[in-house]
């Protein structure tokens, strides 16, 4: 599936993307298996190209000049990711352990609420298609941005629109908010999926505004 995403030929990228990806999601029940690969091959398209300088330490030695067939890659890799992301968030919203969540009384948007984030953050259920979103999904795009030099403004820009579409910035600005909230109850803060998530969050914040 993913020679024919990453095939020459625009016909065949979208055919491949409108039909042959969405069957193979719903019948195969290989989301979260498809997901992972799809970050991993995103990050090696760039990854493999070589360093602007071989100076190491400096900003160059980590962007890379991407050739032709890489950036076509990574263009049609992120639009794979830009179609699963809503099967993604439905999966997440399937999966919420927790039973007093209701997922048919509110959209995605609203779904992932600070009462929600509580429970989460102070429980020891897991969440797996939700922890995927926050802390594998977004940490990933951004190191892809943080290996791109400024030329590759049109793959900046699709970076950009493929995190825009993802819940996980609503959450995080959740997280950020009641980092100082004194309603919480005492555990919260001393959550470790609080603290993991907190550190990943400021840590690709901080690249994201410096690279962008």
């Amino acid at each position: 599936m993913f020679q024919l995403v990453c095939d020459p030929s625009g016909a065949v990228v979208e055919v491949t993307l409108k039909e042959l990806v969405p069957a193979v999601v719903r019948w195969g029940g290989k989301l979260d298996q498809i997901s992972r690969v799809l970050l991993a091959h995103i990050l090696a398209s760039a990854q493999r190209c070589p360093p602007i300088s071989g100076v190491e330490g400096t900003i160059d030695s980590h962007l890379r000049i991407l050739g032709e067939q890489e950036r076509w890659n990574i263009d049609v890799l992120l639009r794979m990711l830009t179609e699963l992301l809503p099967f993604i968030h439905q999966k997440a919203i399937e999966t919420c352990p927790f039973a007093s969540v209701d997922p048919t009384s509110s959209t995605p948007e609203n779904f992932f609420s600070a009462s929600c984030l509580k429970l989460y953050s102070i429980g020891d259920s897991e969440w797996s298609t939700f922890e995927w979103m926050h802390t594998d999904c977004l940490p990933d795009l951004i190191k892809l941005a943080c290996l791109l030099p400024m030329k590759e403004d049109n793959l900046r820009t699709i970076i950009t629109k493929v995190k825009s579409s993802n819940h996980t910035s609503h959450t995080h600005g959740i997280i950020i908010r009641f980092s100082s909230d004194q309603s919480f109850p005492d555990n919260f803060s001393t959550s470790w999926k609080y603290l993991g998530a907190m550190a990943k969050i400021i840590w690709s914040t901080l690249c994201y505004q410096y690279f962008l």
